[in-house]
């Protein structure tokens, strides 16, 4: 993710260590929703300004939030969203918003992979 030493994350926020959007959690919105294909990032489709995503992340004491959210911008390879914590345990991350920018690797499973998690104030 970074090249940052083990167990530093100088690019995250708010202990957060690692995070990915998705996909799988995707998957049964859309078929429920059909008409939302084209609203959600996907790893098999170009990436667009406005795109929801659904980011787990895990925090350094072993908490794991989902943060939802917009696409803001597209680079070469690396998107950046604004999200808000969407899941209950307030203790585990605080409910934001999250300036989050995941860059895509095809070797993953989940292959938009977060690297960068600032707590923004910006809406």
């Amino acid at each position: 993710m970074s090249d940052a030493a083990p167990g530093n994350h100088p690019a995250m926020c708010c202990g957060i260590v690692e995070g990915f959007h998705r996909d799988d959690l995707v998957a049964p919105i859309l078929q429920r929703r059909p008409e939302q294909r084209g609203e959600w990032l996907l790893s098999d489709e170009p990436p667009a300004v406005r795109h929801r995503v659904k980011v787990q992340v895990w925090t350094e004491d072993g908490g794991w939030a989902i943060l939802t959210g917009r696409v803001v911008e597209v680079g070469d390879g690396v998107v950046v969203a604004t999200a808000e914590r969407t899941t209950d345990d307030e203790d585990a991350l605080p409910g934001g918003p999250y300036r989050l920018t995941l860059r895509h690797d095809a070797r993953m499973e989940c292959s938009w992979v977060l690297t960068h998690a600032e707590l923004s104030s910006f809406p």
